[in-house]
């Protein structure tokens, strides 16, 4: 470990964030709120990428057959 301190302490930007996490659940599943944001903006951003996906994922989900044709095809089953 003290080789990668090392490294870090010669290049900051290989460090990352070290701020403590305050939420990573529900809208900040994605990006982590931390201590220092804009609470705010945070929000805003999560909620705004948040239904980017649902909108993304609802367009690649087939939707179900209609019950009319389900109950045709099993009646010409029969």
């Amino acid at each position: 470990m003290e080789k990668r301190e090392k490294l870090e302490e010669k290049y900051p930007e290989l460090g990352g964030d070290r701020r403590p996490i305050l939420a990573h659940e529900g809208i900040f599943n994605g990006r982590p709120l931390r201590a220092g944001d804009d609470i705010g903006a945070a929000v805003k951003d999560a909620t705004q990428a948040a239904k980017s996906v649902a909108g993304e994922s609802s367009s690649s989900v087939r939707s179900p057959a209609p019950a009319s044709a389900v109950a045709s095809s099993s009646a010409k089953g029969q």
